[in-house]
């Protein structure tokens, strides 16, 4: 199958300091917001916070971006967003804290919090079991409203203790609109898999009712048959209770992000940190069970430090996707919040 996308506009969400992992959701005002991690030093510094940003579907012009107040969860990482309806924003990151007599080792704090007024004000975060790069689901069907979260457990928690489930992919739903949280089933390495191999999972709704996950692998035992840094996708037709066996992509690129398009296709975006450097996507029109071969959605990147694209289809039917990299004739310890929108041909 093949499958081409026609750039209509490229753009900026920030273009100050160095900024990464954003996410982005579609509001029933007119409006798109973008959440991310910015304020930060380097890749691996531990002085982020999450910023976020606002730009009308009209534009894309993105407003300045306002910090979403940390609660001590200094170093805020990886930023998801998801709109609950009726002004509710949900945002989720985690945070890292040092593990006494672990010197090498951080304990991640996955957290959340939320916006009942369009993101104007926060409520005071609470801490969740998962993290997941672009946040949780949010699904409206003949059985009411749900948050599905699928993510990854911490191996540690924050007080340096081994959690039992840790490196899972576990799944959480909530009921009633991120006030309390149920544990469902967890996505099952594969025999020969190392505990560290699945991260950075994503989930989706597909039209015939089933869940479908795509989680980020890195091959952490080196297994040659496989790229070193790939995906496999997942799926669960009873809402979470349980997961099918995990099915390699073949791609070389990651982490995935999922959305279905009004048009019954399922876009499936990453980024190949493997030359040629790029933000790429495939398509599927049959549930996920076939996928087109990959094209570029940007490829003017210029190091490895970029990726982590999230899209949402506008009210046109176009497709508006997010990511972070760095652009020529910027200052080194620079990285943008960059956009692509584009069309299926």
């Amino acid at each position: 199958m093949q499958i081409t996308a026609e750039i209509i506009k490229s753009g900026e969400v920030y273009t100050h300091g160095y900024n990464a992992w954003p996410s982005i959701t579609k509001m029933d005002n007119g409006k798109v917001a973008a959440v991310w991690s910015g304020g930060r030093e380097n890749h691996l510094s531990n002085d982020g916070n999450i910023y976020f940003s606002v730009a009308s579907e009209n534009d894309l012009i993105f407003n300045d971006p306002v910090i979403i107040e940390y609660y001590d969860n200094f170093g805020a990482r990886d930023a998801g967003i998801a709109y609950l309806g009726d002004g509710r924003i949900m945002v989720t990151s985690f945070y890292n804290t040092s593990i006494p007599g672990y010197d090498s080792k951080k304990a991640n704090t996955p957290f959340y919090h939320f916006s009942d007024n369009y993101g104007i004000t926060w409520n005071t975060s609470k801490e969740i079991p998962i993290m997941a790069p672009h946040g949780p689901l949010f699904v409206t069907n003949n059985i009411g409203s749900t948050i599905f979260y699928l993510g990854a457990v911490p191996l540690f928690n924050k007080n340096g203790i081994k959690n039992d489930d840790g490196c899972s992919i576990c799944c959480y739903v909530s009921y009633n609109r991120g006030e309390t949280w149920t544990k469902k089933g967890t996505v099952k390495r594969l025999d020969w898999m190392h505990l560290f191999d699945f991260i950075e999972p994503n989930v989706t709704l597909l039209p015939n009712g089933t869940f479908f996950a795509g989680i980020r692998f890195k091959n952490n035992g080196k297994n040659k048959n496989y790229y070193n840094s790939s995906f496999f996708f997942s799926s669960s037709e009873d809402e979470g209770e349980t997961w099918s066996l995990p099915v390699y992509s073949g791609i070389n690129g990651t982490p995935p992000h999922l959305l279905v398009h009004s048009s019954g296709a399922i876009i499936c975006t990453f980024g190949r940190r493997l030359a040629p450097l790029s933000i790429r996507a495939i398509i599927s029109v049959d549930n996920c069970i076939s996928w087109s071969q990959e094209f570029m959605l940007a490829e003017e990147q210029i190091n490895w430090d970029f990726g982590y694209p999230c899209s949402v289809e506008l009210e046109d039917k176009s497709i508006l996707t997010i990511y972070y990299g760095k652009r020529n004739g910027a200052p080194p310890e620079d990285n943008y919040i960059l956009f692509r929108l584009w069309r299926l041909n």
